[in-house]
């Protein structure tokens, strides 16, 4: 992400729904220690947050998965690549990981979105004003989904008054 934080944060909120823009929030931090620097970007609903990404928090939990697979024997690139696999599939990444990918959901067509694996992708594509209510509380929409993903796609129906079960059980 080589853009402005603030140019940026405007293009994502222009990509929210109406209702979903009156509540919810994106903020970004970085520190600087030494020569590294780490950041936050973190989301707010009404003031309250909901969800961060945090370079810090990923990278001790990377740390530690990753040590304890060299020491079960597992090569030092396998084992990185699968403590990262497993941290985000708990729900953490690094910023930049997070800047890249909300960077990709802003080119994409809101059906490529939606089906992403990416995490991010898939989650902001659920706050997208392009995405209806049947695309929201889809059937397949239903499946094991990252935790990101599911609560952006809850607080957006709680905003809209939707209800995915009630929705689907209509159908």
């Amino acid at each position: 992400m080589t853009r402005q934080w603030s140019k940026f944060k405007g293009e994502l909120r222009e990509r929210w729904a109406p209702r979903v823009r009156e509540r919810l929030d994106v903020h970004m931090t970085m520190y600087r220690v030494l020569r590294e620097e780490y950041g936050r970007v973190w989301f707010t609903w009404d003031g309250t947050e909901i969800y961060s990404f945090d370079d810090a928090k990923t990278h001790l939990r990377t740390y530690r998965l990753r040590e304890e697979l060299e020491a079960l024997g597992e090569d030092s690139e396998v084992a990185s690549e699968e403590s990262m696999a497993a941290a985000r599939a708990e729900g953490q990444d690094y910023v930049g990981g997070f800047g890249n990918s909300a960077d990709r959901f802003l080119r994409l067509k809101i059906g490529e979105a939606v089906l992403s694996d990416d995490p991010v992708v898939h989650g902001l594509s659920m706050i997208d004003r392009r995405a209806g209510r049947r695309t929201i509380t889809s059937d397949e929409l239903q499946r094991e989904i990252h935790p990101f993903v599911r609560r952006l796609r809850d607080l957006r129906c709680d905003a809209e008054g939707w209800s995915p079960a009630r929705d689907i059980a209509q159908r």
